[in-house]
């Protein structure tokens, strides 16, 4: 990443390799909307099933209810760790990506996405919010509603 980007000869071959990395750029974006998404979905499913095992749970003898909740209350947080990884992953990776489209454009005579440095902003360096931190709130908050489920769940079957 450290690299310098060469200046290049014939600019149209500066243009092609710009439209490409925006056009990977964003398709990325595309397919981390989609992932988060299923992931919705999975706890979607997964607060589902709690919900069939609270309504059950007068059937069901108090232990096998404890181990069940207990089962899915493990995949939950599985996935839910799962989940803020490919984040995290995706946020390095989409600031990589951001850092080539800079490079790039010094060299070109029109900026479209960065007017200056990236980290400037009113002629000083701040540190600016990523809204990929946001992101993160989402798997946090469901990881907070499964073990929310899962004490009552687990203490109506010991109770």
């Amino acid at each position: 990443m450290n690299e310098q980007i060469k200046p290049y000869a014939d600019k149209s071959m500066l243009l092609e390799q710009y439209k490409l990395i925006v056009n990977s750029f964003e398709s990325a974006q595309q397919r981390r909307i989609n992932l988060n998404n299923v992931f919705v979905l999975i706890y979607s499913v997964i607060i589902g099933l709690y919900s069939l095992l609270a309504n059950d749970s007068a059937k069901l003898v108090p232990h096998k209810l404890a181990y069940s909740a207990y089962s899915i209350f493990i995949i939950g947080i599985v996935v839910g760790i799962f989940w803020i990884k490919i984040i995290l992953q995706a946020m390095r990776s989409e600031k990589n990506k951001y850092r080539i489209i800079y490079k790039l454009e010094s060299e070109m005579p029109v900026r479209l996405f960065s007017v200056s440095d990236p980290n400037e902003v009113d002629g000083a360096k701040k540190k600016l919010f990523n809204p990929g931190y946001l992101e993160l709130a989402l798997p946090l908050f469901m990881i907070a509603v499964l073990a929310s489920n899962f004490i009552i769940i687990y203490f109506r079957a010991v109770i």
